[in-house]
């Protein structure tokens, strides 16, 4: 829902490398090329060896130690890794890229720090003030700050397409399994770019687009990470890359922990529905299917959710959410409302088929006015026509209002009238239902709502 503009903001952060999934969990014990535990010496029950002798002159220096040779290391990691990575795409490399390892904290630097302009930032108020409004996040929330404490927290490594470098965090040189895997993923990122220019997303006006092309672009990246830790590291490699990222992701589920489940979301849809997505395109044709993908992005979440949908030409319908509810209302913000935001507003309502109402999504828009610092906000979905469908949603959506806002359910005459007013705990709400189409506002009062929705 926030707009392209924003959402390509985000960028930086929907190109980090994942630490890895929320089912991951670590190899507790895995075995050497001997039988030996990991980190166990092999020997007979309560034989201890004891230290083993230094032959050494402890005044020598340690050559791993040298920064010419911590260096040379990573130089030979990243040409190794260039190769590899371009095999398992079966892409070639049109040019050299640039990889920088730096610290945790110069990474966050480097991701807060590039992003956001004025405009960008006065839009994500906006955009927070009608997130607030859907009770998306807290009432005064600032989308901005919430932004800055994830890409502050959150960032394994990121592609900057503009100046074509990739950025990992690493306290070591050269970097360990798990920083290793996220450079994998960042050289697919400047792979893409070399071949589909990544920078198209900032050229995108439609929000759901945006995310949608976004999903493909992640996907294909943690696909390809996966396949090259699974190819490239040992089991040894691999326990100690898990262990380090699930460290990694305990601090990041910290951060989450305390942000609106709308923002977590957003946050981890790419990866989870692109790899999804990605996966289904590969299994029918193989990376050209992919390619052609990322040369001819899917427009909407729905394809991203039903890979079906992409691979037959789904054409989204244009959706009018509602009307300014009088001259003196100013618009402030508008944009697509897809079928991911279709999944999220009704995730959390309580007996309701609405979670699965997705699938039924065939357009979506949403709309804000301003005025004299109060707000209207106009949604509305087309849906399929099938008969349970509109009933479905229309039934769902004053439920999901009453939930969120503290406000009394409607009758099952009046959701059944198509149209109801319903008033919260610091707004009122209006409904309107008509054949496909389901719509709803938001205003300071009930009159005002039924305006915004041309009634």
């Amino acid at each position: 829902m926030v707009t392209a503009r924003i959402v390509a903001a985000f960028v930086a952060l929907l190109l980090v490398a994942a630490a890895c999934s929320p089912e991951t969990e670590p190899d507790p014990e895995i075995e050497d090329e001997d039988g030996a535990i990991d980190g166990e010496a092999e020997g007979p029950p309560g034989d201890d060896p004891g230290p083993e002798e230094d032959d050494e002159d402890p005044d020598d220096d340690d050559p791993s130690d040298d920064p010419e040779d911590e260096e040379a290391q990573l130089d030979e990691l990243i040409e190794r890794l260039t190769s590899e990575v371009g095999e398992l795409r079966e892409l070639e490399w049109e040019d050299e890229v640039e990889t920088e390892v730096v610290s945790g904290d110069e990474l966050a630097e480097i991701a807060t720090d590039r992003d956001l302009d004025a405009g960008d930032r006065d839009e994500l108020a906006d955009w927070s003030r009608v997130l607030a409004s859907l009770r998306h996040i807290p009432e005064g929330g600032d989308l901005e700050e919430i932004y800055d404490e994830l890409q502050a927290s959150g960032v394994a490594g990121l592609y900057d397409p503009e100046d074509e470098v990739a950025y990992v965090g690493s306290e070591e040189l050269p970097p360990g399994p798990s920083a290793t895997v996220t450079t994998a993923h960042e050289l697919v990122h400047a792979l893409q770019d070399q071949h589909f220019d990544l920078e198209r997303l900032d050229d995108l006006e439609d929000d759901d687009a945006v995310l949608a092309f976004l999903s493909v672009v992640e996907g294909d990246a943690v696909l390809i990470e996966e396949e090259w830790q699974a190819r490239h590291l040992s089991e040894e490699e691999q326990g100690e890359a898990q262990r380090e990222e699930l460290e990694a992701v305990g601090e990041v589920q910290e951060v989450l922990a305390e942000l609106p489940e709308y923002v977590v979301e957003s946050f981890l849809f790419p990866y989870t529905a692109g790899e999804r997505f990605v996966a289904a395109l590969r299994e029918q044709g193989g990376f050209a299917a992919v390619n052609e993908a990322l040369e001819d992005p899917p427009t909407t979440t729905l394809e991203i959710l039903d890979p079906d949908r992409y691979l037959e030409g789904f054409e989204p319908e244009e959706v009018d959410p509602g009307q300014a509810p009088g001259d003196d209302w100013e618009p402030l913000v508008d944009g697509s409302f897809g079928a991911f935001e279709l999944l999220v507003l009704f995730g959390e309502v309580e007996d309701t088929q609405a979670p699965a109402a997705w699938p039924w999504w065939r357009g979506g828009a949403i709309e804000a006015w301003e005025q004299d610092g109060e707000l209207v906000v106009a949604a509305g979905w087309w849906l399929d026509d099938a008969e349970e469908a509109p009933l479905v949603v229309c039934d769902a959506v004053p439920s999901w209002y009453a939930q969120v806002a503290n406000a009394d359910e409607p009758s099952e005459r009046e959701v059944a009238s198509g149209e109801l007013t319903l008033e919260g705990d610091r707004d009122a709400f209006a409904l309107a239902c008509e054949d496909q189409l389901v719509r709803f506002a938001l205003a300071p009062d009930a009159e005002t709502a039924e305006r915004a929705l041309g009634r």
